[in-house]
């Protein structure tokens, strides 16, 4: 066993704490404690010893003369070869295999321990009882009876946590008060309360809350629900593509003065702010769930493309999606950045790492894309040859059910969790959705020829239409979703793994929805 299974901190328990499991492991004779409160390996002790903090009192005549209690090791007090550990008002035993008791006093088949060994008997909960000193099984923890702590097992109500205090123990509270932490605070009685002007205080056991102001979230209640965004100076307007798993993180790209466009980066707190000057001009496609990578393309002098990769320590990067290329476009990134998909030109689809630039094939010796990866970058989905395709290391690329209208098919996006592809059927007359889930297809009828993500929860943003069990229009949407509109909203074009997050665009410019309730 390895000392650190042993709990080697100051004695101040929770009920869950490591040293309460470390109170196993003393009966269980692993542990033994030290003169610091703290515990440590001793193979020889067969048992832990009790009684921290408060006196330990050996029995009468362990120690002196005429009965006198012993307090301290000096005196030699454990008998049969136990071994005294010094603590600040008292000592404990650690006693030999086959003795028990306060100095270890009984031996095997006597004394007050009923069977052999004599370790504490533990209640129902697991913790070693602490008054009396009956033992019934083996082992002998030694003390004042079988295991006594005024912290152990831990008194405090509502997850206070226990301290010793000279002799005694006190309750140390977050949210109660009184000694056993049995009393709700009620903050929102306080005086100056402790949400902000204009906000109602709800006291809950334990806590409180401040719902927000119509029209805020976030935990400072200071985030809009709908927030459009500002133009930094030569900035004309601003598409958003995608957004992070926390909706902290928006990218896309920005008409830009005198012309041409640049790949931008938006924060609540930073703005809009140009990810770079990479050639000359550049579109972020997409955000890795933690905001920590973007991704997407930038054009070159000779009006080639190629995929950037984009950290806050590195900046804008160009990368090569396959050997040999012609240029390359990056789609799509999964959730932590170490994944890229797109296509490589003159027309192969590509799963890019740090490590391996893999082209995906094709069907029948065509063309392929990649628009779209899981978030844990294990599936690919997109097109090859007007079919929808669905691709992982294991099966390659293998087309998706057939849409039951003729037509050709490409597969736009897939959830992060991997269970819902979604995608597009088009014809010479006529184009559709699809939705591909459970090892079905599903059509989606007036869906337009747009399609730009779709969440865990099967929402999926088709630009100036929304499909959540229902076709809407994207205001009609945001709307339902309980967002009031200040402006007309144009189309959303980006959603967070959980749906919470929408971008788009408006009347106002790029936006951000925060579909979460303020309380």
């Amino acid at each position: 066993m390895s000392e650190d299974a042993c709990y080697s901190g100051p004695v101040r328990l929770r009920e869950s704490s490591a040293w309460l499991a470390t109170a196993a492991l003393l009966a269980a004779g692993s542990c033994s404690i030290d003169k610091d409160y703290q515990f440590a390996d001793e193979p020889g002790a067969s048992a832990g010893a009790t009684a921290l903090g408060g006196a330990t009192q050996a029995a009468s005549g362990a120690s002196g003369s005429s009965g006198a209690v012993s307090l301290s090791c000096i005196d030699e007090p454990c008998k049969n070869g136990g071994t005294c550990h010094q603590g600040a008002t008292g000592f404990a035993c650690g006693c030999p295999s086959g003795f028990s008791g306060p100095t270890c006093e009984d031996g095997a088949g006597g004394g007050r321990s009923g069977a052999s060994g004599g370790r504490a008997s533990t209640s129902s909960g697991g913790a070693p009882m602490a008054a009396g000193g009956s033992s019934s099984t083996s082992g002998g923890l030694s003390g004042t009876g079988g295991f006594d702590h005024p912290c152990f097992p831990n008194p405090c109500s509502n997850n206070g946590y226990c301290e010793l205090d000279g002799d005694d123990y006190r309750c140390n509270c977050t949210g109660y008060q009184g000694r056993l932490c049995e009393d709700d605070i009620d903050e929102c009685a306080e005086t100056p309360g402790p949400c902000a002007a204009g906000e109602t205080c709800r006291n809950y056991p334990g806590s409180f809350g401040c719902p927000c102001l119509s029209g805020f979230t976030g935990e400072a209640c200071d985030l809009p629900i709908l927030e459009w965004f500002r133009l930094p100076e030569g900035f004309r307007a601003c598409f958003p593509t995608d957004v992070s798993a926390d909706g902290k993180d928006v990218v896309g790209y920005c008409s830009v003065t005198p012309t041409g466009k640049r790949a931008f980066r938006w924060t609540h707190d930073d703005g809009i702010s140009s990810l770079g000057n990479l050639g000359v001009e550049s579109s972020a496609q997409a955000v890795s769930s933690d905001g920590r990578v973007v991704v997407g393309t930038y054009i070159d002098e000779a009006d080639a493309r190629h995929l950037f990769y984009w950290t806050s320590a590195t900046g804008m990067r160009g990368e090569t999606g396959l050997e040999g290329e012609n240029g390359s476009e990056a789609f799509d990134v999964n959730g932590d950045g170490s994944v890229v998909v797109g296509v490589s030109y003159p027309g192969l689809g590509f799963r890019w790492t740090s490590s391996e630039r893999l082209g995906l094939g094709s069907v029948e010796n065509g063309g392929t894309i990649a628009w779209g990866v899981s978030g844990d970058g294990a599936i690919v989905v997109g097109e090859s040859e007007g079919t929808a395709f669905r691709w992982t290391e294991a099966s390659g690329l293998q087309a998706l059910p057939a849409s039951p209208k003729a037509g050709e098919t490409s597969a736009r996006a897939i959830s992060a969790d991997g269970q819902i592809i979604v995608g597009l059927g088009i014809s010479q007359a006529d184009g559709w959705g699809l939705v591909w889930k459970d090892g079905g297809v599903e059509v989606l009828e007036d869906f337009g020829n747009q399609l730009f993500g779709v969440s865990n929860t099967g929402v999926i943003l088709a630009g100036t239409v929304v499909w959540n069990g229902q076709l809407r229009t994207a205001e009609q949407a945001l709307q339902d979703a309980g967002v009031v509109l200040d402006q007309n909203v144009s189309s959303v074009s980006g959603i967070s793994p959980d749906g919470r997050y929408w971008v788009g665009y408006g009347a106002g410019g790029a936006f951000i929805a925060r579909l979460v309730k303020g309380d």
